[in-house]
């Protein structure tokens, strides 16, 4: 149905804006605070999203299909829309059929003919929710996983910050560092040496060239130091760890304590040793 011909330039603008509204895929409303934050408008996709006809959303308030809002948080989130501009809320909304929706509102305050609104898109988030949720739990059984492995596994951001490492780098390191620390940067222990023994500084530690270069290490020997000055012969294994995009965004290590296996080496070298002495001496 078109305007009548006679109609001014104001109401050619709403009849407009109104008509977008209309027929856009997403859910937009309008809610009225002064009457107890009821919807005053509802576009047709608001009508789907909540599977309710547009005379009933007109009756309902804010707490009759968001679970999570009361009157008394709505008054909160009004108030500081007023004072702080238009906001992003992640919510729930209740379907006519009583199934909950994650939504993502983005709300605006408006004014009209001297009464104040609030004016909101809706975004269904289900598939983000449930993609967030699976990421959760695979995080979890990743970490139980690692933390009962008897290797010490360690990762940091590519500043060098450590964001996770298991009780068996700390049980190795002998000492447990704070995660983000800016002091502890690529390694938890007190200090580092390659295998000829020549203590390594920061920038030689393989874990900085892993994240600088993009590379990976495969059965690096080292030796780390602890606080009480005992030393430990470890077998790095270092990757990268990259973002979608391929950016390098951390470092992981996997470090093997090997001291058993270099402890029998040298008694097998010493008793090697006297073995050619004797055979000299006959």
């Amino acid at each position: 149905m078109g305007l009548p011909i006679e109609t001014s330039e104001r109401e050619r603008e709403l009849y407009f804006f109104k008509s977008l509204l209309e027929q856009s895929a997403d859910p937009y409303h309008v809610i009225s605070p002064e009457q107890g934050f009821r919807f005053v408008y509802v576009n047709p996709a608001a009508c789907r999203h909540y599977g309710r006809s547009m005379e009933e959303l007109l009756t309902m308030r804010v707490p009759d299909w968001d679970p999570l809002y009361t009157i008394e948080k709505c008054e909160e989130a009004w108030n500081k829309l007023k004072s702080e501009g238009p906001l992003t809320i992640e919510t729930l909304h209740r379907h006519a059929d009583g199934h909950d929706i994650p939504v993502e509102v983005s709300i605006n305050y408006l004014e009209y003919e001297g009464r104040e609104y609030i004016g909101g898109s809706v975004r269904n988030i289900t598939e983000r929710t449930r993609a967030e949720a699976a990421l959760r739990e695979s995080e979890a059984k990743f970490r139980q996983l690692v933390a009962l492995l008897p290797t010490a596994v360690y990762a940091c951001n590519a500043d060098g910050e450590l964001t996770f490492f298991n009780e068996r780098a700390v049980t190795m390191w002998g000492r447990k560092p704070k995660p983000g620390e800016t002091g502890e940067r690529f390694c938890g222990c007190l200090e580092a040496y390659a295998a000829n023994g020549k203590c390594l500084p920061q920038e030689e530690l393989p874990m900085v060239a892993a994240g600088s270069q993009g590379r990976s290490f495969r059965n690096v020997e080292g030796i780390i130091e602890r606080p009480d000055g005992s030393r430990i012969n470890v077998l790095a294994n270092i990757d990268p760890i990259r973002n979608v995009e391929g950016r390098v965004v951390g470092v992981i290590n996997v470090l093997t304590d090997i001291t058993p296996q270099k402890e029998a080496e040298k008694m097998l070298q010493s008793q090697n040793r006297k073995l050619s002495l004797l055979a000299e001496e006959r």
